[in-house]
């Protein structure tokens, strides 16, 4: 095992090195529905079908328009008759403060950004946990990651490592360090305008395990995390019912 300071950079270029087929067959699916002319040549015509694109859309929307409906078996209980219909409506109530927050940071419904991700890249990733706000009060947090900047690496016993990496602005990068306390500042090999985070997972010899990067600044090194189990759901819609393709040996997923 690399040093606790250096493995998260190690995972991460090792699991981004394995799922980079995946990244570049996402990156063509991009270029698919944002109907880019790639046979243009000069002095001649060239033909785009926006089908794709449509199809796309329709999809889209014919799985996120309905709303989710929460119902709990009912029993002869009065008293959980009347508990069980106090659950439904904080779960739908759940479902609109999610949307409410989406809608405040300018994006799309929930269910509607779930479903576009899922229909182009042909994976999901979620982030699900509860934690403590700042008012004291349970925070539920489904927080929708894009596929292709998450790396994952799974055994007999589920999920053992991922690692998500994306890109923010050097404004969000400073906040994100300051969680940790850190006084965070670009290094002089940081010359791009954004930051990379990197959020690192690994469960090891049946402890979880939780490190952070802001750029080339370990913020949080690895250390034991209270919880038992990844908090990420992830994986392919769909695809070949082995684990990769058609025998042991091919892993192209």
């Amino acid at each position: 095992m690399a040093r606790k300071e250096d493995v998260i950079t190690v995972d991460y270029g090792r699991l981004k090195s394995f799922w980079q087929p995946r990244t570049d067959r996402i990156k063509e699916m991009y270029v698919l529905r944002r109907l880019d002319d790639t046979t243009k040549k000069k002095d001649f015509e060239s033909i785009i079908s926006n089908d794709p694109a449509t199809f796309l859309r329709l999809a889209t929307h014919l799985i996120s328009f309905i709303p989710p409906v929460f119902r709990i078996p009912l029993t002869d209980d009065e008293l959980q008759r009347g508990q069980s219909g106090k659950c439904e409506r904080a779960l739908v109530s759940l479902w609109r403060e999610r949307d409410t927050l989406e809608r405040k940071r300018g994006r799309q419904s929930w269910r509607r950004q779930f479903a576009d991700l899922t229909l182009t890249t042909g994976w999901y990733s979620v982030l699900v946990t509860v934690v403590k706000g700042d008012d004291g009060k349970p925070k539920f947090l489904a927080e929708i990651w894009n596929p292709t900047e998450v790396f994952q690496e799974w055994d007999d016993e589920g999920l053992c490592t991922l690692v998500h990496a994306y890109p923010v602005s050097y404004k969000e990068a400073v906040k994100k360090a300051a969680q940790y306390e850190v006084d965070y500042k670009k290094k002089e090999r940081e010359t791009s305008g954004s930051v990379a985070i990197i959020d690192w997972w690994s469960r090891r010899d049946g402890t979880l395990w939780h490190g952070l990067k802001v750029g080339m600044t370990t913020v949080n090194p690895p250390e034991e995390s209270p919880l038992k189990t990844i908090p990420v759901l992830t994986g392919p819609v769909l695809g070949e019912a082995s684990w990769g393709g058609y025998d042991f040996a091919d892993m192209d997923w």
